[in-house]
């Protein structure tokens, strides 16, 4: 049978450790957090801008259409 006694620093030792563990791990998460979230903010740039381009081409492509002369 283990005594109580030299039981506990094994205990503490083992829960200090894990706290480590978690920790480096949530650090971890959080790093590829911001990268996930800049990747998100670098995404909804290059939507804006190819939403800005389709625009502008289907405004260009309308006023070609105007000067088509139909026979």
């Amino acid at each position: 049978m283990v005594d109580d006694a030299t039981s506990m620093p094994i205990q503490v030792t083992l829960t200090g450790v894990l706290y480590v563990q978690v920790e480096l791990e949530v650090e971890s998460l959080n790093r590829r957090l911001r990268l996930v979230e800049d990747e998100l903010e670098q995404s909804r740039e290059r939507l804006e801008t190819s939403q800005d381009q389709l625009l502008d081409s289907t405004k260009l492509a309308d006023e070609t259409d105007r000067f088509v002369v139909t026979y």
